[in-house]
């Protein structure tokens, strides 16, 4: 008995860990100005002001997008100017790139918020943490095989010409800008900076129908497109990039500043 005490005890401690762990626990009361996105969104913008937010994630997809803004819905006034980033790959996706990237959304959202064998995830996780524990142990996908930049890139190639999720990622899209414009927020997509020899793994034909594409995507729904993937004072500039596709502090203080400029003569 006093075995099972201590472990329920242990494991409650650990949820209460985990869940501090969420990236939510930030959030302000009132958001003015919001961003969502992958790692793309991370390393771009510096949204830690006061009525600011940055709902931004590693690999997130236009599906954690939706979920995270149903989650702080509430929280975003009227008005509000919100980015969303739209990479080269994003409508390449179903739910997540990897399970891996699934333990930041265990910390974050309730049991109701997932479907399928993820609420099986969900409940280990939060309420059966040592056994969750082992079982990734034992999971011999958890190894992970470190990719050159070039394969990594190569494999943003692929899914960049990969159409199989594109109507799924429309729609979802799609629902996204609809629940900002019922708050009259004004909407960017942005496809933020990328060093030059990213851009060249990509065929110029194959990215001007894609940026078209997302210009007439973003003028049907009421929306702004704005493509800063091959900005001059940025893209040639190796000093401003972490890697070939995210941005260094220095860059993104510079990409900012062009935003800002541009934002004035949007808003």
């Amino acid at each position: 008995m006093i075995y099972l005490f201590f472990y329920i005890l242990w494991s409650y401690i650990i949820f209460k860990k985990n869940r501090k762990g969420s990236f939510l626990r930030s959030l302000p009361r009132d958001i003015k100005k919001l961003n969502l996105g992958s790692s793309h969104g991370v390393f771009s913008f510096d949204h830690t002001g006061k009525n600011e937010f940055n709902g931004a994630q590693d690999s997130q997809t236009f599906y954690y997008d939706l979920k995270v803004l149903k989650k702080i819905y509430s929280n975003i006034q009227e008005g509000a100017t919100v980015l969303l980033p739209v990479s080269y790959f994003s409508f390449s996706s179903n739910e997540l790139w990897s399970s891996r990237d699934l333990i930041k959304y265990l910390k974050t959202f309730s049991l109701g918020d997932f479907k399928g064998k993820i609420k099986l995830e969900y409940i280990f996780y939060n309420f059966f943490p040592l056994f969750y524990s082992l079982k990734k142990k034992l999971n011999k996908k958890k190894i992970r095989v470190k990719k050159t930049r070039e394969q990594r890139i190569e494999g943003h190639v692929k899914l960049f010409r990969d159409k199989k999720y594109l109507k799924h990622n429309e729609s979802l899209l799609s629902e996204i800008i609809y629940l900002l414009q019922k708050k009259d927020c004004k909407i960017f997509l942005i496809t933020t900076p990328f060093y030059r020899e990213y851009n060249n793994f990509f065929s110029k034909d194959e990215l001007l129908v894609f940026f078209t594409y997302l210009n007439n995507f973003a003028t049907k729904h009421n929306a702004t497109y704005l493509n800063y993937s091959d900005n001059k004072y940025i893209a040639n500039n190796r000093d401003l990039f972490n890697d070939f596709d995210h941005l260094n502090l220095e860059g993104r203080k510079k990409f900012l500043e062009i935003l800002s400029g541009d934002f004035k003569a949007k808003l």
